[in-house]
């Protein structure tokens, strides 16, 4: 071999010498040869390195596990808000419905009806629900044919938006992912 190769391959072998502390210096014996100390310490922390890169592989497993966890949780939370929202009927003012109630709850929850829900849609209901529709852009003026009208238009967006804000103040969901993701990264660091 060439003369390059073998100092290239001394300094290298001096380097993991020094970072492992077999040598403190070029004037130690041994300094920059492969002996048995060297050997053994070069072994020991391969196999460190291939222990660590299985731990990885096993963690990265866990937070993919994690993540689709986390996305069943989040399909499901939707579902359960368009499932909601589906089960209120197309109203007509001074209807009465036990739905409306549902309605009613969601516009107080949402900061828009301030009333006891009565389970009547009376002109404070279409009201409240023409508002929300026009902040969450489903109408662009109050005097709109569909304002206070709950549409397919206005139930998904009425969905979508109990859901964002739910997933906002959700804590527990993204747990599991957060805590692997951070074992996962502190590991790949050390």
């Amino acid at each position: 071999s060439d003369g390059i190769y073998n100092k290239r391959l001394v300094d290298a072998i001096y380097a993991f010498q020094l970072e492992k502390k077999i040598v403190t210096g070029t004037e130690d014996p041994g300094a920059g040869y492969y002996g048995s100390v060297t050997q053994t310490t070069l072994e020991e922390s391969y196999q460190a390195l291939v222990a660590k890169k299985g731990q990885i592989v096993e963690l990265e497993t866990k937070l993919d596990a994690a993540k689709q966890a986390r996305d069943e949780i989040l399909a499901k939370k939707k579902w359960e808000f368009v499932a909601t929202i589906k089960k209120i009927p197309t109203l007509k003012q001074g209807q009465v419905h036990p739905e409306i109630r549902t309605l009613q709850k969601i516009l107080k929850q949402v900061g828009y009806f301030n009333q006891k829900d009565t389970a009547v849609f009376g002109s404070v209901t279409k009201s409240a629900l023409a508002k929300y529709q026009f902040d969450l852009k489903v109408i662009d003026s109050l005097s709109s044919a569909s304002a206070g009208v709950l549409g397919d238009k206005t139930r998904e967006a009425i969905a979508n938006d109990l859901y964002n804000r739910w997933v906002k103040a959700d804590t527990t969901s993204n747990a599991e992912v957060d805590a692997v993701q951070k074992e996962l990264d502190e590991l790949k660091k050390s």
